[in-house]
């Protein structure tokens, strides 16, 4: 999957690609929406971490599956992979070059007209790739980490340090031209426009109708408070070590996509041996301090072309690009608390479980069901399909509740508190 994403992150914003191949994942189930896009297969049962990995992968590099034709067995190997469903189509085929297998049914992969886009204009961006790592890790080594980060405050620890990374990165790292990733002219709710600011305010615009506003008379009801708060305060302190921090880093996808902060993943880990012990440092104390930086919390929401006409904003969904040292934050406070509530989060919760999904959910329900059956009883089941489930939650209430649990925005600390969002597009910021 290396492969992919360094093929993906490469290509030109006018450039069309196309992967096929036997992925090997027999277990997936394909879903095809005719009401929304017949042309798109989706997935809607990865357990895995092979089928997750493939998926995640492909999904972040704005590809889309389009086949959908199945084996004799009920399966499907061969996937085909585009940026462009308007440009291929495929199809089961009736003219075969050579014996069809029982594993590998036939297809045909349609070629249609593909007229490019208007062109763009050029910025400059720091070639993270092709950087020469090893004598950026030899300057590195060398700083006075201890001194560089004896400030008063965790902000001012965090920019110091990312003036030393910015010195290094300016000095040694080449830069390179690429072109802007959106047409010229862009139309929204029947407005056009070719400013940028214009542009990146429409698409503001459209991604914050994603979100609910917190409704101030809908109170919470805390009659359950009491328990929530014996839940957070059993759950144990987290010590941030060197390994651990080591451990998520190397988790991490060698991308170049980066944050406010302009760090690609790319550079953290191919700098581990030097960043190491910063980072551990101010993890560590945004932890402690019950503080994080600002511009920890705050993220590039960057337009990722859907399908349909590229000049519409309603045909853009918002990816979040956060800061990476943040992200690893949230990651080792994320592993944390899984592993304590695991042990109490009842054994019927298949949603957001590590190794359970929608499949494992209809297996035990179906169970239930026969043996309801066969002891002559009655099943009643009720489906709920929540639309964009994710950002149609308020955060506003959210914070009220975690605060409710325990101590979670402590005197002086910040940690949720004024979040901020950009969109991003190369050429302006739009805040939200």
């Amino acid at each position: 999957m290396n492969a992919i994403r360094e093929i993906a992150t490469s290509l030109k914003p006018d450039d069309v690609l196309l992967i096929s191949g036997d992925f090997n994942l027999p277990n997936l189930v394909w879903f095809v929406d005719e009401t929304i896009d017949p042309d798109i297969a989706i997935a809607i049962n990865p357990t895995s971490r092979k089928e997750i990995v493939v998926l995640d992968t492909c999904y972040e590099m704005g590809l889309y599956q389009i086949n959908k034709q199945y084996n004799q067995n009920g399966h499907m190997l061969d996937l085909i992979w585009t940026n462009e469903i308007d440009v291929f189509s495929c199809n089961a085929s009736e003219d075969h070059l050579m014996n069809v297998e029982s594993h590998h049914p036939s297809f045909e992969i349609n070629i249609h007209e593909y007229i490019q886009h208007q062109p763009k204009s050029n910025n400059i961006f720091f070639d993270y790739k092709n950087a020469e790592y090893v004598e950026i890790n030899d300057q590195l080594v060398e700083k006075n980490w201890d001194s560089i980060l004896n400030r008063p405050s965790l902000e001012e620890k965090l920019d110091s340090f990312y003036y030393e990374i910015s010195n290094v990165v300016s000095s040694n790292i080449n830069r390179k031209n690429r072109s802007d990733e959106l047409p010229a002219e862009m139309e929204y709710n029947g407005n056009k426009a070719e400013d940028r600011q214009q542009i990146v305010e429409m698409f503001a615009t459209h991604f914050s109708t994603a979100y609910s506003q917190h409704n101030e008379e809908n109170k919470y009801d805390i009659s359950d408070a009491v328990r929530l708060q014996n839940i957070c305060a059993a759950i144990p302190e987290i010590n941030i070590t060197d390994d651990l921090v080591s451990e998520k880093i190397s988790e991490l996808p060698l991308d170049l996509v980066s944050g406010p902060d302009g760090i690609p993943n790319i550079f953290i880990k191919n700098c581990l041996p030097s960043l190491l012990y910063p980072i551990t440092i101010l993890l560590r104390e945004s932890l402690q301090s019950n503080c994080i930086p600002q511009i920890w919390k705050t993220s590039f929401v960057r337009p990722v072309y859907k399908s349909g006409n590229r000049n519409k904003v309603e045909n853009y969904r918002g990816v979040a690009l956060q800061c990476i040292i943040s992200k690893l934050l949230d990651s080792i406070v994320t592993s944390h608390i899984n592993n304590y509530l695991k042990t109490i989060i009842d054994d019927s919760q298949h949603g957001f479980i590590k190794g359970r999904s929608t499949v494992t959910n209809l297996a035990e329900l179906t169970s239930k069901a026969l043996n309801n059956i066969g002891n002559g009883y009655q099943t009643d089941s009720i489906y709920l399909d929540i639309a964009k489930a994710f950002d149609s939650v308020s955060v506003k209430l959210l914070i009220k509740k975690l605060d409710i649990m325990g101590d979670i925005t402590a005197p002086g600390g910040d940690i949720l508190s004024k979040g901020k969002e950009l969109i991003f597009m190369k050429f302006g910021l739009g805040g939200k």
